[in-house]
């Protein structure tokens, strides 16, 4: 997608969640390039959690995969109650979720509110949303921010979280 679109999916979330629109695009164009489509295996995840819960493997799989604009986990997304607490059609469910790039929005706002419990610098935030094995992770999205205020002739929000 381009930025653009992106940032016009971004914008109603933003405001219900009091976040910065500028600081979610950077999320995105850290996480997937601002490419809806994007899926990734977290292999690390699915070898240390998933595959020890003896699911089908396929619904092991799904689960620690990263999805969309926002790289949101199967499993954060179970855990946020996308699934609506079953893990069975696991397939079907995510691809609905992929074929609506406002929820990788929605879901990604939600898991920050979620880590907002624990941590309240955005270093903290980043850091745990990223789930903590890049510790450059946070310098790069606020890099990529600081970039994007720029260019939309903004200050950077000292706490745009």
């Amino acid at each position: 997608m381009k930025k653009s679109e992106v940032l016009a999916l971004i914008h109603p979330v933003s405001v219900q969640y009091d976040m910065d629109p500028l600081f979610l695009l950077a999320l995105c164009e850290r996480e997937s390039s601002c490419d809806e489509s994007e899926v990734r295996l977290e292999n690390g995840f699915y070898r240390r959690y998933s595959r020890p819960m003896a699911f089908l493997a396929s619904t092991e799989v799904l689960l620690s995969a990263s999805y969309g604009l926002t790289q949101v986990m199967g499993e954060v997304l179970y855990e946020l109650g996308y699934f609506g607490g079953a893990k069975d059609n696991v397939a079907a469910l995510i691809d609905a979720y992929m074929a609506k790039p406002e929820l990788h929005i929605e879901y990604a706002c939600r898991l920050i509110e979620r880590i907002k419990k624990t941590a309240t610098h955005p270093r903290q935030i980043l850091l745990r949303y990223n789930g903590g094995g890049n510790p450059n992770y946070p310098t790069e999205v606020m890099n990529i921010y600081a970039r994007l205020c720029r260019e939309h002739d903004r200050t950077p929000a000292e706490s745009p979280v």
